[in-house]
């Protein structure tokens, strides 16, 4: 219902809480007022000027046909990755909105974020996903700067080199400084590939972080003490068969 609800968001950003707390309670036939519309619309990380700036920028007429056409560009690639992050509050998911609702991802992870607003206890990982599973997991404290982007991803060449992809995927999040990845990619015959701007749907690896979230919510006293062992045990559910 929350992922319903945040896509319905999207779609219909003028709409005020009153007239979306009577489409929800049609569509689910269960009673709740504008107010608590408007909570889970907070939880989900979406006050009133982040929906209109969301869909405004997902509407334009050139990002919709790149969303149309950017699956059939990414078949052309035999073995793409997909390269994303996600944060974790060592005190509760909650706070950073990770509680594994959908595959929609956070929706507002292509805004500008100033990093003294991350919190030092939260976690940032970074990863690669592919048909088989995770890979090339990063895990560190706080947020994600452009510099540390641009060391993960001169690693991340070799990696995804040997590893036989020909293509990453990447959204389009500031820190993710494009000339460095296009020129650590290119350079041994990797292809760049930006998803459509505010359509996370269109990355597999949302799935993926979402079976990591289950795992990690019982275990965040764990997660205090280690970190990533309890990180890389998560994505270690995410076997080949669930990748693909």
């Amino acid at each position: 219902m929350r992922r319903w609800l945040r896509q319905f968001a999207l779609e219909n950003p003028k709409l005020t809480g009153d007239v979306m707390a009577l489409v929800f309670n049609r569509e689910f036939n269960k009673f709740i007022k504008a107010k608590r519309v408007r909570e889970l619309l907070r939880e989900a990380g979406l006050s009133r000027s982040a929906i209109e700036t969301i869909a405004k920028q997902r509407s334009r007429p050139g990002n919709l046909r790149y969303a149309r056409d950017f699956i059939q560009h990414v078949q052309r690639f035999s073995r793409p990755a997909w390269q994303d992050e996600m944060g974790i509050n060592k005190h509760g998911m909650g706070k950073r909105r990770n509680k594994g609702w959908g595959v929609e991802g956070d929706g507002r992870a292509y805004r500008a974020m100033d990093l003294r607003d991350w919190p030092h206890d939260n976690i940032t990982v970074m990863a690669l996903f592919d048909r088989d599973a995770f890979f090339h997991i990063d895990v560190h404290a706080g947020g994600t700067a452009g510099d540390y982007c641009d060391r993960y991803y001169t690693a991340a060449a070799a990696v995804v080199g040997l590893r036989g992809n020909d293509a990453i995927i990447v959204d389009n999040c500031p820190a993710h400084r494009m000339g460095h990845l296009l020129y650590v990619m290119n350079r041994v015959g990797i292809a760049v590939v930006s998803l459509p701007v505010y359509w996370p749907q269109r990355n597999p690896e949302e799935v993926g972080w979402n079976t990591i979230k289950d795992f990690v919510q019982p275990r965040l006293p764990q997660l205090k003490r280690d970190p990533r062992g309890v990180i890389y045990a998560g994505a270690n559910t995410v076997t080949p068969t669930l990748a693909r």
